[in-house]
């Protein structure tokens, strides 16, 4: 996918390429295949770090760039066996569990 399909797509949805995660924003359009359509995406903590989570029509994709590496997650939605979802004052957590495992497989 090009980069300004993906802003326009983005736009369409009211958001805005994050701040806290231009690392990550950079690779997804890489990441998507042709015809897939963003839903929403969000920056979270993952493993100690900002990472973008993004939710496309047919799956979600956890994205996490560091220096010297890159951590990316491609969790298809007949993968997912349950979500948990932690909500405070101070922090939002969700937990995903997939169908492969029963331990969480992503946490932000």
């Amino acid at each position: 996918m090009k980069k300004q399909e993906l802003l326009d797509q983005l736009k369409s949805l009211g958001k805005k390429p994050p701040f806290l995660a231009r690392a990550e924003f950079k690779i997804l359009p890489k990441l998507l295949l042709p015809g897939e359509k963003v839903e929403d995406l969000v920056v979270g903590i993952y493993v100690g770090t900002y990472a973008l989570m993004v939710s496309t029509d047919s799956r979600l994709i956890i994205i996490d760039k560091m220096p010297g590496a890159l951590v990316t997650e491609d969790i298809p939605y007949d993968m997912i066996a349950e979500v948990e979802y932690h909500r405070t004052a101070f922090k939002t957590e969700a937990i995903i569990y997939t169908r492969a495992d029963s331990q969480p497989s992503a946490d932000r």
